[in-house]
């Protein structure tokens, strides 16, 4: 935990590497990823403010992508203006309002943000995932992305790849950090704790209805008059 990021970009280096010499050794040739584009502070600005309006676009990680395409037209539409799924002048207008909400925050690393349960070896079968007694982590750096609510990846393109992991550090993080956390008395500690961890805001839209389209992966919202609330 305390190696920092510097010490997980070396070991996916050498796992990355020994798959393209075993690659080379059998004769075929590497297969190269596509460059992802570079993380747009401006994109992500949108991002986070559609994080805190109740349309969460998937990882806040400044890129374009279908789930800020459908968390756009779930803005539009409860804001009535055209459905394009895109960031046009009438929805940066409409999100304009909400200008106050910043793209980042800088946060001090506490112990109880670093710590597990971390599980090791991490089960790569998702059957197996799903039997884990807890919702466990691979590495500090994994479960302060899923906090933060985006990739370990962005995390390290926002500070430096010799960012330490450790208490005290100040660490750039997308802002996904609620309004409030004043939940129900009576809510059991555990329950708590998850929703704190994965930094929930308290305060929700009342759901009537709730419908899950798999056409376009999206899971909606309404309210008693059949608004889309979410």
């Amino acid at each position: 935990m305390r190696k920092g990021v510097a010490g997980l970009i070396a070991a996916v280096g050498i796992a990355t590497g020994g798959a393209v010499a075993v690659q080379a050794q059998n004769g075929a040739a590497p297969k190269t990823a596509p460059a992802k584009p570079a993380l747009s502070r401006d994109i992500l600005h949108v991002q986070v403010i559609l994080d805190h309006l109740g349309f969460p676009p998937g990882p806040l990680d400044g890129r374009e992508g279908p789930g800020l395409t459908a968390a756009l037209k779930a803005f539009q539409i409860t804001r009535q203006i055209p459905v394009t799924g895109k960031t046009d002048a009438r929805t940066l207008q409409a999100l304009h309002a909400h200008r106050a909400i910043r793209p980042t925050r800088i946060v001090r690393l506490t112990s109880e943000m670093l710590a597990g349960p971390f599980i090791r070896p991490w089960p790569r079968d998702a059957q197996a995932q799903a039997k884990l007694k807890t919702m466990g982590y691979r590495s500090a750096l994994e479960k302060l992305a899923e906090m933060f609510h985006t990739t370990p990846q962005v995390l390290i393109e926002l500070n430096s790849p010799d960012t330490r992991l450790a208490p005290g550090v100040p660490v750039e993080f997308p802002n996904a950090i609620p309004a409030s956390q004043a939940f129900p008395a009576d809510m059991k500690p555990e329950w708590r704790k998850t929703l704190t961890d994965l930094n929930v805001n308290a305060v929700q839209p009342k759901a009537n209805r709730i419908v899950v389209d798999k056409s376009d992966k999206v899971l909606r919202v309404f309210d008693g008059k059949g608004m889309l609330a979410a």
